[in-house]
């Protein structure tokens, strides 16, 4: 994959096959559309839950960069790392992705370098994908003119999954690493532990890291030998 800007990594399992729609096939639909050579986009995800904001948007950028076109992701929580320079040169980026955007407000310095970037972004013709956790309505941009511009494009609210849509994406996120994960075994999780597709997805991760130790599949009986219920 070709590099990214700040040397950022994607998460292994953000990738357009590994994301399952359950409720959010429509927006799924325009954020692949969106990763297109031909096409010009300003597209924004909005939820309060847990839904796949993030992984669609690694998943647009890692797209663009396996087809050796430029790509940046840039997650807002983690500005503290960073100053607002750091996101200059990026209006020459094929695609642009921003997490978290709706943070920024308020800040007066990292509100100028978005404005920037997506003046920049629209004359090159630059594609714009961002996430957020709450509605545009409830932004309070201090830069004049920044948040039309943020939302001057598709605007997208990503619904949560419910029991058995999370299973079936805990199945389809275990295949992706190459474990069998299965219906009852994802059932279990989803039942005795909470529905945040976070923190089942952390549960993922220790059942993976178990199950290369102990050289052993994901069965119900290992599952509960690992996450033993309280």
């Amino acid at each position: 994959m070709k590099q990214l800007p700040l040397g950022i990594q994607l998460e292994r399992e953000s990738t357009f096959e590994g994301f399952f729609p359950g409720p959010n096939a429509e927006p799924l639909k325009h954020i692949a559309e969106a990763t297109r050579c031909d096409s010009k986009a300003v597209v924004l995800l909005h939820s309060a839950a847990v839904t796949g904001k993030t992984h669609l948007l690694q998943a647009a950028c890692r797209t663009v960069a396996d087809e050796n076109r430029t790509a940046g992701y840039f997650h807002f929580l983690d500005r503290e790392n960073f100053s607002p320079a750091a996101l200059a040169g990026w209006e020459n980026l094929a695609l642009v992705c921003l997490d978290e955007i709706d943070t920024v407000a308020g800040d007066a310095e990292w509100e100028q370098s978005v404005f920037n970037l997506f003046n920049g972004l629209y004359d090159n013709d630059g594609r714009l994908l961002m996430a957020a956790r709450t509605p545009p309505t409830n932004w309070q941009f201090s830069l004049k003119d920044l948040s039309s511009r943020l939302v001057s494009g598709l605007v997208l609210q990503l619904r949560d999954m419910n029991d058995d849509e999370k299973v079936n994406a805990l199945v389809l996120r275990a295949l992706g690493r190459g474990l069998e994960l299965s219906l009852e075994g994802a059932n279990y999780l989803v039942k005795h532990y909470p529905r945040d597709m976070t923190t089942l997805c952390k549960l993922l991760d220790r059942l993976d890291e178990a199950s290369m130790a102990a050289q052993r599949k994901l069965t119900l009986p290992f599952i509960r030998q690992v996450l033993p219920l309280a």
